[in-house]
């Protein structure tokens, strides 16, 4: 699964590039994409909207059920208040 995500490591951490799309009918894992710099991210559809840190929020518990690791080992790195964002994953609890 790794594989296929855009993903990059820094010594006991993945960082995953993703695009969030809130207020969706359906929360789920969306495809890997291409972004307005070439990068690759992969999309996120949450059904919680972008306020007071729903959003985030709801990120997180995607990702934790989606990769099958504990919330503790995943956080938002940088965009918080952005669509666009990059998240940690702790490798090792």
């Amino acid at each position: 699964m790794w594989e296929s995500l855009p993903v990059f490591y820094e010594k006991e951490k993945a960082f995953l590039r993703i695009r969030v799309i809130p207020h969706a009918s359906l929360a789920r894992v969306g495809d890997v994409r291409i972004g307005p710099c070439g990068e690759t991210y992969l999309t996120l559809y949450v059904t919680a909207p972008p306020i007071d840190g729903k959003a985030n929020k709801a990120i997180i518990t995607l990702l934790s059920q989606h990769l099958n690791i504990p919330k503790r080992c995943i956080a938002i790195q940088k965009g918080t208040a952005k669509r666009y964002k990059i998240i940690a994953l702790t490798l090792q609890p």
